[in-house]
């Protein structure tokens, strides 16, 4: 087991490594699913500095993948920027290998907090997908 440590609000986190090089201690900004499905349906976004000390993505979506990203971020919020693409990518193909409620209700909280992120931070570069409308006005 290996560890990084990052600062941050004033607390440090050690992340702590496998003997494969995955975090363990991920940090989750998002974990979504339906109070009435199964176990392993659900959608989570983790986030985590990886051995090279740049920041990772992982995702867990209902269609049962777990993709990941090694470390390639300068920033959390550009990983998490990077999740939320990948994850826009799998909505928009539909890729529904789960009930219809419980796609439909984790991809409502996929844009609930991808409005309130993106909000939180106007400096990233973010195209959402065609046909996707983030705000009224």
């Amino acid at each position: 087991m290996s560890t990084v440590s990052k600062t941050k609000s004033k607390k440090i986190k050690k992340f702590i490594f496998n003997d494969c090089g995955v975090i363990m201690n991920p940090n989750i900004p998002l974990k979504a699913q339906h109070p009435k499905s199964l176990g392993w349906d659900y959608l989570e976004i983790s986030t985590g500095i990886d051995t090279n000390g740049l920041w990772a993505y992982g995702l867990s979506y209902p269609c049962g993948a777990s993709p990941c990203s090694r470390g390639e971020y300068k920033t959390e919020p550009e990983a998490i920027l990077a999740a939320i693409q990948m994850l826009n990518k799998h909505y928009e193909k539909d890729c529904n290998v789960t009930s219809e409620k419980s796609f439909q209700y984790t991809k409502a909280a996929l844009e609930k907090f991808s409005a309130s992120f993106l909000a939180q931070n106007p400096q990233l570069d973010y195209m959402p997908p065609a046909g996707t409308q983030l705000a009224l006005f």
